[in-house]
């Protein structure tokens, strides 16, 4: 059965095997495997146990291999796409496809063997957050360094440790405390840019909330330095010959 891993069913507390690349498993300890903690926490989601495949064994997973193939050779050729949405879509739609094509192996078309699994439904259960997730604290001026831009957060949260979520193809950014979400941003194009929600100032005394406003803004309005292209005018200066700081080097002697 061809297809993405975000099912509608799944069997569960049944073991799943995968590679040991570095987003399932980190190193191993006397041989066991070290999960990463995304994926633990992505087995927990789904309800599944997490097993991988052996070392440098790749006959313990040639169903895998074999898979992986045929969707270089039918999939990717020619596939054009702008982003990670509309590559899902054209892998659903495939998915469907090739799924109701008699199996080369089995001899069976896969979607009428999937009906006699038995899987059980997830009743609903949204699809797991894939977003980038990042751990950061917040500075005194209440803002969150991210990805070369610093966002806002309520002032409350100051010196706290929050976690920044930036969920896939959303142009957002989202900042949790523990589980709260406590302030959400549009994703800051370029670099050193600041990306403020006033409202996260508001209940600070006027005084302080003043400089913090007040501060990053004065200091984008300084002039340029010197820099390529940026050069202050040189200043005119007087030719004088060297004789003159002879003459004064040997006043300075005597």
């Amino acid at each position: 059965m061809m297809g993405l891993f975000s099912p509608a069913a799944t069997k569960r507390s049944a073991a799943h095997k995968t590679d040991n690349m570095k987003t399932v498993v980190l190193d191993r300890i006397d041989g066991q495997p070290r999960f990463h903690p995304r994926m633990l926490d992505f087995a927990s989601y789904y309800g599944f146990l997490p097993r991988v495949c052996h070392p440098y064994r790749p006959q313990t997973k040639g169903k895998i291999e074999s898979t992986i193939r045929y969707i270089k050779s039918s999939f990717w050729p020619g596939l054009g796409f702008g982003t990670l949405a509309e590559l899902n879509r054209q892998a659903l739609v495939w998915c469907g496809e090739v799924n109701r094509r008699v199996h080369g192996t089995t001899r069976e078309v896969p979607l009428e063997r999937l009906a006699r699994e038995g899987l059980t439904p997830l009743n609903g259960q949204p699809d797991y957050d894939t977003s980038y997730v990042s751990h950061r604290q917040v500075a005194k001026d209440c803002l969150v360094s991210y990805r070369g831009n610093r966002y806002s957060a309520p002032h409350l949260y100051a010196g706290k440790s929050v976690v920044v979520r930036e969920p896939l193809d959303s142009g957002m950014v989202r900042i949790f405390h523990r589980r709260d979400l406590i302030a959400e941003h549009g994703l800051g194009t370029g670099k050193g840019g600041m990306i403020v929600d006033r409202a996260h100032y508001a209940r600070l005394p006027r005084r302080e909330r003043i400089l913090t406003l007040t501060a990053p803004a004065a200091i984008a309005e300084l002039t340029p330095g010197p820099g390529v292209g940026l050069h202050h005018p040189v200043p005119v200066v007087e030719l004088r010959s060297l004789a003159i700081y002879e003459e004064v080097a040997h006043v300075a002697a005597v």
